[in-house]
């Protein structure tokens, strides 16, 4: 992962990790692989492993009244398979975020906004290859999932 990722995704006390798709979707499946393998305990620190219905977690998430939110999610943002980018919130509509979830992410964002105005957003989306009913990552996907489990196993220690 490039340092200016790494940057954007630092620590702040209380923050949750959110981890969505499915993984009966190929690549959709980063989500939920990121959220099992994350093993980080640390106070101030939540992990949501949502699968495809965050809409589910949101009073949780307003509950707990983070100060950084990082959702982690396939998009297709025209990068190339595996890519790790953030996707800035002014331009997530331009985004397709992949379409396994129940409700819109924009829409869920915008509740909890409504609630957390001062809530800072990272959505740290991966180029998918491959969405179809199937299980498993490609090969590109899953290596950037594992980039993506190390950085935060070992920043959030």
């Amino acid at each position: 992962m490039e340092d200016s990722l790494k940057e954007e995704l630092k620590f702040k006390n209380k923050t949750i990790i959110v981890c969505i798709g499915s993984d009966l979707r190929a690549d959709d499946g980063l989500g939920p692989y990121v959220g099992k393998n994350l093993k980080i305990e640390k106070e101030g620190l939540k992990i949501i492993n949502a699968f495809s219905v965050i809409e589910n977690y949101v009073e949780d998430i307003i509950n707990y009244s983070p100060k950084k939110l990082i959702i982690i999610d396939a998009a297709f943002f025209g990068g190339k398979e595996g890519e790790i980018k953030i996707l800035p919130l002014e331009k997530l509509s331009s985004y397709k975020i992949v379409s396994t979830h129940s409700f819109p992410l924009e829409a869920v964002l915008k509740i909890i906004k409504q609630d957390l105005p001062e809530l800072e957003i990272k959505i740290l989306g991966v180029q998918p290859k491959d969405i179809g009913y199937k299980e498993g990552l490609s090969l590109a996907v899953k290596k950037s999932a594992e980039e993506i489990i190390e950085f935060f196993n070992k920043e959030f220690l």
